[in-house]
């Protein structure tokens, strides 16, 4: 009997602390480690394939979002290292600087201009073109390179008409069903597309948009890889191993695409297909490690372009946006 009390009281005690945040406290033994869908989730797809802890006394708790649920996933802390299209980052900065800090650029950048004709930069004047996701980071990098060629509508006047669609698959679908002759779209789903166009017995043609915003570097800081201040207070080597890990999961992708796919899918990942996933693809996505110092002059600039565009969408950051290693 007096075994059951203390059992009893064990359990009851146990239940108390796990409402008042203690004993088996889920946050408290776990990491969250989340990545939209796409590139910047094909990105970590070996972490998510290993369960990989990080070499943390904890585990990590992998999830893919839609790229509708990263913005209020990360303004609200929901996840302990998240990536995230920089405008973001820098929003959120602007909210509030003291959680979260940029690690590392991931993704540099996977969209390209898809056309039904051959074109070169300036036969876009009086076209339309379609482009995902208003005011995201394709937006914005597409208006910039328009800029830089004097086709952005500025006063009004014939220049590049943009008709907006919610999603890269819907730009897809819009030119697959003729509906539109060109279109940004992303890596995969660029080189997917363009097998769909050759079963039909068609040729579709691309411009590179980072070659075209860059041409030495044919690259800019699409998606950056935030980690909460606290998580890094914790984990002194943290930093390290996701450099580690994150560079071995982009030269494992090709090598291992089924698993790559099926582990993000498995997270929630809906737009991936490894049937399609060549290595073309795969090398059009644009992932690799590029740490927070080396990135920083980079990222302040594609900023500063956004804010010039739209001041709305983006936020000037200082250094200490930027993680610094001791």
């Amino acid at each position: 009997m007096k075994r059951f009390l203390v059992l009893l009281l064990s359990v009851m005690l146990c239940v108390v602390a796990i409402f008042s945040g203690g004993c088996n406290d889920e946050s408290e033994q776990s990491y969250t480690f989340m990545a939209p869908d796409g590139a910047p989730a094909l990105a970590i797809s070996k972490l998510i394939y290993d369960n990989d802890n990080l070499g943390t006394a904890k585990s990590v708790k992998y999830s893919v979002l839609s790229s509708i649920q990263i913005m209020p996933t990360f303004s609200s802390g929901g996840a302990d290292i998240i990536v995230v299209p920089v405008n973001v980052a820098s929003l959120y900065y602007k909210e509030n600087s003291n959680d979260y800090v940029m690690v590392a650029v991931i993704t540099h950048g996977n969209f390209y201009i898809m056309s039904t004709t051959e074109i070169n930069i300036d036969d876009l004047k009086g076209k339309q073109v379609a482009v995902p996701n208003q005011g995201a980071v394709p937006d914005w990098t597409f208006k910039m390179v328009l800029d830089k060629y004097q086709l952005l509508n500025k006063t009004g006047g014939e220049k590049v008409t943009i008709n907006y669609y919610q999603e890269g698959k819907n730009v897809v679908q819009s030119i697959l069903g003729g509906s539109e002759t060109i279109g940004l779209v992303p890596e995969p789903a660029a080189t997917t597309l363009e097998a769909k166009y050759l079963l039909k017995g068609k040729q579709l043609y691309r411009l590179d948009l980072q070659e075209l915003y860059d041409g030495e570097s044919k690259a800019y800081p699409q998606a950056v890889l935030m980690v909460k201040k606290s998580v890094l207070a914790e984990n002194s080597n943290l930093v390290s191993a996701l450099q580690t890990k994150i560079t071995e999961s982009a030269n494992w992708i090709g090598q291992n695409v089924s698993s790559a796919v099926n582990a993000v899918n498995a997270k929630g990942g809906t737009t991936l297909d490894a049937q399609t996933l060549s290595q073309k693809a795969i090398n059009g996505c644009k992932i690799y490690w590029e740490n927070a110092t080396e990135a920083k002059v980079s990222v302040k600039e594609y900023i500063n372009k956004i804010i010039e565009i739209d001041s709305s969408k983006a936020t000037a950051v200082s250094d200490d946006f930027f993680y610094v290693s001791d």
